[in-house]
């Protein structure tokens, strides 16, 4: 039986002849990426963009990576610098307490010079001759009242039929009653000092003002206790973070309004990939209680990253004649690759032992 050559071994033979003659594969270059304008890319373009990728900014060629990195301490390096500008801040209280305490003294000093010279002239004043029936007094009468009424102030409270035995005299108001210090007593004039510690409630002025309650030796009372315009002293304070209401913008990139003991607004933006400036408006409100009103306020802004254009910050100033209501905007412009800080500190003042709450 003849015996059929099999073709397998000419068919490898013939697919190896094949392999033999094809020329290697020549090793490609990594292609190399022109790099992308900066100014001409979107910011969703710019977001999706490789850390690495080449990107031509103002006339030099860099990455993203590389425009960023000045942000990762951006905020170690703030907090430095904001301890510095904090520090030279922190007399601002010291300050606003001293001059409302000169402010004080000066009126309280006018208004005791004004009833010593008063009180002066009572002592100098003769009576006429009593007549030879002399008409009784049905009972002490106030005319007038001299003085400011104000803690650790004097007053004079003018009338007649007071007696020449010292009686007592106290004043009533919003702050409960206060017995007041007799430096004089005449028929018809009484010196009086309103203690320094007096307080815990607000100014009572006009037809809700304090009341002077006079007693005499006898127990007589006139018949209507005059009513005085009463100013509280005055105290400072900083106002805190939970004391205000904080609108926080969120128009940056990045937004971070953190409340940091002893300060009343602590705002962060950073506008991280952009081709144009973050823009927003951070404000501060509240509805001060009981005579509260804003008197000052320091601004300090720090701006790290973008060297060349700084983020800026434009704050309002307080109202010329302040209120309880205030509502007070920080307008921040952040440049691209910027880290923008704003801390901001409100003082406030109001009668001393009161809650502006």
């Amino acid at each position: 039986m003849a015996h059929t050559p099999t073709r397998f071994p000419v068919a490898l033979a013939g697919l190896a002849l094949v392999f033999s003659f094809t020329p290697p594969a020549t090793a490609q270059a990594p292609r190399v990426k022109a790099p992308v304008p900066f100014s001409s890319l979107t910011k969703a373009q710019l977001q999706t963009l490789g850390d690495n990728d080449p990107i031509e900014f103002q006339g030099k060629v860099t990455t993203k990576a590389t425009l960023l990195a000045p942000l990762r301490n951006a905020r170690v390096e703030a907090d430095a610098e904001l301890k510095i500008k904090l520090a030279q801040s922190a007399s601002k209280l010291e300050t606003l307490k001293v001059r409302s305490a000169s402010l004080h003294s000066q009126q309280v000093g006018r208004s005791r010079t004004l009833v010593t010279g008063e009180l002066a002239k009572l002592k100098q004043f003769i009576p006429p001759a009593p007549k030879a029936t002399p008409t009784p007094c049905a009972g002490p009468v106030v005319a007038g009242v001299i003085g400011l009424v104000t803690p650790n102030s004097d007053v004079l409270v003018l009338g007649h039929c007071f007696g020449t035995q010292q009686g007592s005299a106290s004043l009533q108001g919003n702050f409960g009653n206060v017995n007041l210090i007799i430096i004089e007593w005449h028929d018809g004039g009484i010196g009086l000092h309103i203690p320094s510690s007096l307080s815990g409630g607000p100014d009572q002025l006009g037809f809700e003002g304090a009341q002077i309650v006079i007693a005499t030796a006898n127990g007589q009372h006139p018949p209507v206790a005059p009513r005085v315009d009463f100013h509280a002293a005055r105290e400072h304070r900083l106002l805190a973070a939970h004391e205000v209401k904080t609108q926080c913008s969120i128009q940056a990139d990045i937004n971070n309004c953190d409340p940091v003991a002893g300060r009343t607004l602590d705002a962060a933006h950073s506008n991280t990939i952009d081709v144009t400036s973050d823009t927003g408006d951070d404000t501060l409100s509240a509805d001060l209680k009981n005579g509260w009103v804003i008197v000052e306020q320091t601004i300090d802004s720090i701006s790290k990253g973008n060297f060349i254009s700084p983020c800026t910050v434009s704050a309002e100033p307080i109202p010329a004649s302040p209120t309880g209501h205030f509502s007070l905007r920080y307008h921040f412009n952040v440049s691209p690759f910027q880290y923008c800080r704003t801390v901001v500190l409100l003082y406030a003042e109001g009668p001393v032992g009161t809650s502006p709450h």
